[in-house]
Protein backbone atom coordinates (compact mmCIF):
# COMPACT_ATOMS: atom_id res chain seq x y z
CA UNK A 1 0.00 0.00 0.00
CA UNK A 2 0.84 3.20 -0.86
CA UNK A 3 1.02 6.61 1.01
CA UNK A 4 -1.86 8.37 2.32
CA UNK A 5 -0.86 10.66 -0.13
CA UNK A 6 -0.26 8.89 -2.98
CA UNK A 7 -3.77 6.85 -2.04
CA UNK A 8 -5.80 10.73 -2.15
CA UNK A 9 -4.06 11.45 -5.49
CA UNK A 10 -5.66 8.55 -7.20
CA UNK A 11 -8.97 9.08 -5.94
CA UNK A 12 -8.81 12.72 -6.21
CA UNK A 13 -9.25 13.03 -10.10
CA UNK A 14 -12.81 10.64 -10.11
CA UNK A 15 -13.62 12.32 -6.74
CA UNK A 16 -14.10 16.27 -8.77
CA UNK A 17 -15.88 14.47 -11.59
CA UNK A 18 -18.33 12.40 -9.85
CA UNK A 19 -22.06 12.55 -8.76
CA UNK A 20 -22.85 13.45 -5.27
CA UNK A 21 -23.40 9.79 -4.80
CA UNK A 22 -20.67 8.91 -6.34
CA UNK A 23 -18.22 11.27 -3.75
CA UNK A 24 -19.94 9.67 -0.40
CA UNK A 25 -18.99 6.36 -2.01
CA UNK A 26 -15.35 7.74 -2.54
CA UNK A 27 -14.88 9.05 0.49
CA UNK A 28 -16.11 6.07 2.07
CA UNK A 29 -13.98 4.13 0.82
CA UNK A 30 -11.19 6.44 1.08
CA UNK A 31 -11.87 6.86 4.91
CA UNK A 32 -11.79 2.77 5.35
CA UNK A 33 -8.32 2.60 3.68
CA UNK A 34 -6.50 5.84 5.38
CA UNK A 35 -8.62 5.83 8.91
CA UNK A 36 -8.92 9.69 8.34
CA UNK A 37 -12.66 11.11 9.55
CA UNK A 38 -14.73 11.73 6.09
CA UNK A 39 -14.28 15.71 7.23
CA UNK A 40 -10.39 14.86 7.25
CA UNK A 41 -10.69 12.96 3.57
CA UNK A 42 -12.68 15.87 2.06
CA UNK A 43 -10.14 18.36 2.40
CA UNK A 44 -7.34 15.77 1.56
CA UNK A 45 -9.13 15.52 -1.36
CA UNK A 46 -9.62 18.70 -2.15
CA UNK A 47 -5.88 19.36 -1.66
CA UNK A 48 -5.00 16.80 -3.88
CA UNK A 49 -7.30 18.16 -6.17
CA UNK A 50 -5.37 21.42 -6.64
CA UNK A 51 -2.01 19.73 -6.56
CA UNK A 52 -2.78 17.86 -9.76
CA UNK A 53 -3.31 14.36 -10.88
CA UNK A 54 -1.47 11.59 -10.41
CA UNK A 55 0.51 9.35 -12.81
CA UNK A 56 -2.47 7.25 -14.08
CA UNK A 57 -5.21 9.82 -13.64
CA UNK A 58 -7.46 8.53 -10.96
CA UNK A 59 -8.62 6.01 -13.15
CA UNK A 60 -8.02 3.13 -11.01
CA UNK A 61 -10.03 5.13 -7.86
CA UNK A 62 -12.65 5.66 -9.84
CA UNK A 63 -13.27 2.33 -11.37
CA UNK A 64 -13.15 0.65 -7.80
CA UNK A 65 -16.00 2.33 -7.07
CA UNK A 66 -18.09 2.20 -10.07
CA UNK A 67 -17.69 -2.02 -9.49
CA UNK A 68 -19.39 -1.15 -5.89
Amino acid sequence: MGTRRDITKKYATGYAKSSKTAKGLILDELVAVTGWSRANARRALATAQAEGPCEDGGAEAAGAVLRL
